[in-house]
C-alpha cells in the first residue's frame, strides 16, 4: 500500500536551518519530494500558514506545490503582540524589587530602557488540519505508512490512533536526535532526512 508524507512546513524550515546551520534559505523543496518518492512515498501534503492578504506568499506556495508535486493544506497566520506578557511583567516588578531589595521605580526604569515591544506571527489551524488528515488517512484503509515531518507533541494522540488502525507512523525529520522523547517513543521509526537532500532543498541565502 501507499506511503504518505505529511510535512509541517514551518517545522521543516526551522529544523533544516538548524541542521544546516544557516539563517536564511531559498526553498527548492522538489529535491526533498524527489528523495521521498524514490524511497517509496507516493503522496505528499505540505501544511503551512498564510496571511489572509499576502497574495505573494500564496503565489509562492502554489508555485512550490506545482513544481514539487505536492498538495497544499493551509491554515492562517495571525499577528499578535507582546502586550499581555508586558503587563504581567510590570505587575510582577514590585515583588521582584522587594525580593532583591531594589527600588521599584529604578527597576522599572531599567526594564523599560531594555524592553522592546514587538509583534509576532502565529499559525492557526495548521496542526488541526494535519491531525485531521492523519486520522482520515489511517482510517481509510488505503495507506500503508504515514511519514510525519513534524515535532509537536500535540500529534502524539493522532499517532497512537493511526497505529491502532494498523498504520505505522515514521518520523522523517532533519534531526531525529532532537525530537521530543515522547514522539521518539511513540513513532515506529525515526528517520533522518539526509543532509545533502536538505542542502539542496534549502539553499543558503547570505544576508546582505
Amino acid at each position: 500500500m501507499n506511503a504518505v508524507m505529511l510535512i509541517d512546513g514551518e517545522y521543516l524550515r526551522q529544523e533544516a536551518h538548524r541542521a544546516l546551520k544557516i539563517e536564511r534559505s531559498r526553498t527548492e523543496i522538489h529535491h526533498l519530494t524527489q528523495w521521498a518518492r524514490e524511497d517509496g512515498v507516493s503522496h505528499i501534503r505540505w501544511y503551512d500558514g498564510v496571511c489572509r492578504d499576502d497574495h505573494k506568499q500564496r503565489h509562492w506556495l502554489d508555485c512550490m506545490a506545482e513544481r514539487a508535486g505536492l498538495k497544499l493544506r493551509l491554515g492562517t497566520i495571525v499577528e499578535r503582540d507582546s502586550s499581555l506578557f508586558e503587563r504581567a511583567m510590570y505587575r510582577m516588578l514590585p515583588k521582584v524589587s522587594a525580593d532583591l531589595n531594589i527600588d521599584t521605580d529604578a527597576l522599572e526604569r531599567a526594564v523599560r530602557a531594555h524592553w522592546e515591544s514587538r509583534t509576532y506571527r502565529q499559525q492557526k489551524g495548521v496542526d488541526a488540519l494535519l491531525i485531521l488528515d492523519m486520522l482520515q488517512l489511517a482510517q481509510s484503509g488505503n495507506v500503508g505508512t504515514i511519514c510525519l515531518c513534524a515535532g509537536d507533541t500535540d500529534f502524539v494522540p493522532a499517532i497512537h490512533e493511526a497505529q491502532q488502525c494498523g498504520v505505522p507512523v515514521n518520523a522523517v525529520v532533519p534531526r531525529p536526535d532532537k525530537l521530543s522523547p515522547i514522539i521518539k517513543r511513540t513513532v515506529d521509526r525515526a528517520i533522518a532526512i539526509p543532509r545533502d537532500v536538505l542542502a539542496r532543498a534549502f539553499v543558503e541565502e547570505k544576508t546582505a
